[in-house]
């Protein structure tokens, strides 16, 4: 409930979306030496290559996705339920207070989960834009028949597009689902509540555990 968190909640989002951009950036430019290997080896092109065409559309789309996020994060503000079911917040139990004294003491909660549906959204839109330029480009569109391909990508992703997308965003904020270690872990605190005083947060320590690794 510490401003100190949401602080670094906040900036950490933040800090870990920007540098997706030079990262994508260096992926693409081993893609395109692995594809020039292949060309010359006479061999077909890895169709999972991130491609330097898709480094700006993920920019772009981090950016359209703001206004996405802020009616994400306004709306869970008021009514207190994230679309993603996957939250910092690992608690079964829900609004156990009720009323107006209920709604006041779940104002940090409320908040901690309103800023990740924000960097959420913006994360679904990068994605979303990079995956309908790779999408184009491996159906072998070009010129402006690639720009409209894009576009409807964009407005009518695949159901593929769209789980790539929701665990890219789950990915940047450490929300990412739990392997069997941390859900014997997590089971272990829900199953002996006053364990939650001393391990309050299981999935976001191990994923970001596995982040620094990575």
């Amino acid at each position: 409930s510490g401003p100190s968190t949401h602080i670094v909640n906040t900036v950490s989002n933040l800090l870990t979306q920007l540098t997706q951009i030079p990262e994508h950036l260096i992926a693409a430019g081993i893609g395109s030496t692995r594809a020039a290997a292949a060309k010359l080896a006479k061999q077909q092109r890895v169709a999972d290559n991130i491609l330097l065409s898709e480094v700006g559309a993920r920019a772009f789309g981090m950016m359209e996705g703001t206004k996405e996020g802020l009616l994400a994060f306004g709306k869970v503000m008021r009514t207190g339920d994230p679309t993603d079911p996957l939250t910092k917040i690992e608690a079964r139990r829900h609004k156990a207070i009720p009323g107006m004294a209920g709604s006041v003491i779940r104002t940090p909660t409320r908040l901690l989960m309103a800023e990740d549906e924000f960097f959420k959204a913006t994360a679904r839109r990068s994605a979303l834009a990079g995956l309908a330029v790779r999408t184009a480009r491996n159906e072998g569109v070009r010129g402006a028949a690639a720009k409209a391909r894009i576009a409807e990508l964009v407005a009518s992703p695949t159901d593929d597009m769209l789980q790539q997308s929701f665990d890219y965003a789950r990915y940047l904020t450490f929300q990412s689902p739990l392997g069997s270690f941390g859900q014997k872990l997590s089971g272990a605190t829900e199953a002996v509540p006053p364990l939650k005083l001393v391990i309050p947060f299981i999935r976001t320590p191990i994923n970001l555990f596995k982040y620094s690794l990575e």
